[in-house]
């Protein structure tokens, strides 16, 4: 700090000695937003995205049991992902809330064994997709999401029985 000459310690507002902590003022003039918040834009009440409301086909209606494509990118999402065959690979790119998690389970639900493996990276992902699985099914009372450190709410462990956590204690 003492590297730092005297007028440079001033010029940014910082009182005393060099090498002192203690500030005075504003901030430095390069953090100084005119008195404004400075996530104002961001925090700002206006519609950040467009609202598509794109109408769904058949398929994904009945499969997905929604009324509307959330944006052009998940319609072209979902028609590429159930267009594809064994051993094909779609990469769907999508910001946060648009659809991805519809466009795995479409497939998932269409699927004729009706068994899929869903691997996510949070356990209120986990929760929320079979909240979802349990509503597209009407099935409520069944366990679809495994995962660790939470019980299944009456205090037992949420791995299905006889499962490898459960064997190897």
């Amino acid at each position: 700090m003492a590297a730092i000459p005297a007028d440079a310690w001033q010029g940014a507002r910082f009182r005393g000695r060099p090498g002192t902590v203690a500030r005075s003022g504003l901030a430095a003039p390069v953090l100084d937003h005119q008195g404004r918040p400075p996530d104002e834009a961001a925090a700002h009440l206006a519609q950040r995205r467009p609202n598509w409301q794109l109408s769904p086909d058949r398929f994904y209606a009945e499969s997905a049991h929604r009324e509307e494509y959330l944006s052009p990118g998940q319609k072209a999402s979902v028609r590429a992902v159930s267009a594809a065959r064994g051993g094909d690979a779609v990469i769907c790119v999508l910001p946060t809330g648009s659809g991805k998690t519809d466009i795995i389970l479409t497939r998932a639900m269409s699927s004729q064994s009706r068994q899929a493996c869903l691997i996510v990276p949070t356990v209120a992902l986990a929760l929320d997709l079979e909240r979802r699985i349990q509503e597209i099914t009407g099935q409520r009372d069944t366990t679809f999401a495994y995962h660790g450190g939470l019980d299944d709410g009456r205090g037992r462990p949420n791995w299905p029985s006889g499962s490898a956590r459960e064997r190897s204690g």
